[in-house]
């Protein structure tokens, strides 16, 4: 992903590969990933689908595709009744 390669770019603008290495080696190039790395790739990454694919795409879900809603909102159960007491049982041959 772009985002995660802004940080170590960063590092390793205008540095000879020794000193990348150097880098490397030393683990100075584990910078972390912000919000700013992300809008810098949504602001210079190309779409990955040509309009044209996705304008095919909304007229066919608009057709046979389904609408995605989020699930309904589950109510909390009520314990459980106490479960009547048990007749005695019948008794068998077996006694």
């Amino acid at each position: 992903m772009i985002s995660t390669q802004a940080p170590m770019r960063a590092a390793i603008a205008g540095k000879s590969p020794d000193e990348i290495v150097e880098l490397q080696t030393k683990g100075e190039l584990e910078g972390e990933i912000t919000a700013r790395d992300f809008l810098g790739a949504i602001e210079t990454t190309p779409p990955s689908i040509a309009p044209g694919s996705l304008r095919r795409f909304e007229a066919w879900n608009a057709e046979f595709g389904c609408e995605l809603r989020p699930p309904p909102a589950r109510e909390v159960a009520e314990a459980p009744a106490a479960a009547p007491p048990e007749a005695e049982a019948p008794p068998n041959d077996l006694d």
